[in-house]
């Protein structure tokens, strides 16, 4: 049977506890840090917004790549990058996007995972 910890008993946490062991969590792949350990004095918890499965990260906008390539290629090549750009801004497939979108947001709903690799370097956890 586990040993009960008396929160009024047990030493408080100190500053930088919950820091260093989130950063050893994120940085180190064979850590043994268990979130959901009972009787632990620092808890990781995180709540997320509706929408939050529609997160991605900044793409370039059409005027991003054309002022790149003004800098960067001759002049003779601007009609090609006015053709990608019309080409990327045609979505042929919007309705499948759409329902992704929504399967995934009723997904992550349900069975939110217990610890999300956001992908920019940091997970988050829920103990």
């Amino acid at each position: 049977m586990a040993r009960v910890v008396d929160v009024e008993e047990a030493e408080p946490p100190q500053l930088g506890d919950f820091t260093s062991e989130w950063v050893e969590f994120n940085c180190n792949p064979e850590n043994n840090i268990q979130w959901s350990e009972k009787g632990r004095t620092v808890t990781a918890a995180y709540s997320v917004s509706k929408r939050w499965s529609d997160y991605t990260l900044h793409l370039p906008t059409g005027s991003d790549v054309a002022k790149h390539w003004m800098t960067y290629f001759p002049r003779v090549t601007y009609p090609l990058v006015h053709l990608a750009n019309w080409c990327g801004g045609l979505n042929l497939f919007w309705a499948c996007g759409v329902c992704l979108r929504c399967f995934r947001r009723l997904k992550l709903r349900w069975f939110p995972p217990t610890v999300l690799d956001t992908g920019q370097g940091f997970k988050l956890v829920k103990s």
